[in-house]
């Protein structure tokens, strides 16, 4: 499934799914526990998305926003929780997405978006969205293949408006993935 959807769609990140172990290393230092609303951008198969809900309360509001009609569908058939709510859409219409939902903040983002093969001014929407809306107690986690330049690239990116806490290397994943654990900078953060 991947595959033929990654040739059809460039915002697929990858011809095959994280492995589970994998998913538990990159968000081992995230407090799910605790939080009460999490958005997943890009949740492909939803492989991030079992261990959120696993990870997270049984009060906390998942909202997997997926672009690709497809792995939306898929996801909404694969994943049955009351918690969780698949929104086919775009990472860049968070104010409005959250807004329809009558929220205004998060406590967790966790992005799968391969922000070096979408536009610009996209991915600085979507930096921008996520920096608006995320608690100053939040983190923002972005996972992405292992390409040339891609890590410092990112960090280039998510620089105006966070703060890069931590950094991970999966290598023995396939592909190999780095993940990046941000905070809203202190002096952005909206409820500071």
């Amino acid at each position: 499934m991947y595959l033929k959807e990654l040739l059809s769609d460039i915002t697929v990140a990858s011809i095959v799914p994280t492995r589970e172990r994998y998913v538990v290393q990159a968000l081992s230092g995230l407090p799910l526990e605790e939080a009460r609303v999490v958005v997943e951008y890009g949740p492909g198969n939803g492989v991030f998305t079992r261990h959120i809900l696993e990870r997270g309360s049984a009060d906390c509001r998942v909202i997997a926003i997926e672009s690709n009609q497809t792995l939306a569908r898929k996801l909404s058939e694969r994943l049955n929780d009351p918690r969780l709510e698949i929104v086919q859409g775009c990472a860049r219409d968070l104010s409005r997405i959250l807004a329809e939902r009558s929220l205004s903040m998060v406590d967790q983002v966790i992005s799968g978006i391969p922000f070096t093969l979408i536009p610009a001014t996209v991915r600085e929407t979507i930096c921008a969205e996520t920096a608006r809306h995320l608690s100053s107690r939040g983190t923002f986690l972005l996972y992405q293949s292992q390409i040339p330049g891609g890590r410092a690239f990112v960090q280039r990116l998510i620089r105006p408006w966070f703060t890069v806490r931590q950094t991970k290397e999966l290598f023995f994943n396939l592909p190999p993935l780095y993940v990046l654990e941000a905070a809203v900078r202190q002096d952005l953060s909206p409820d500071t």
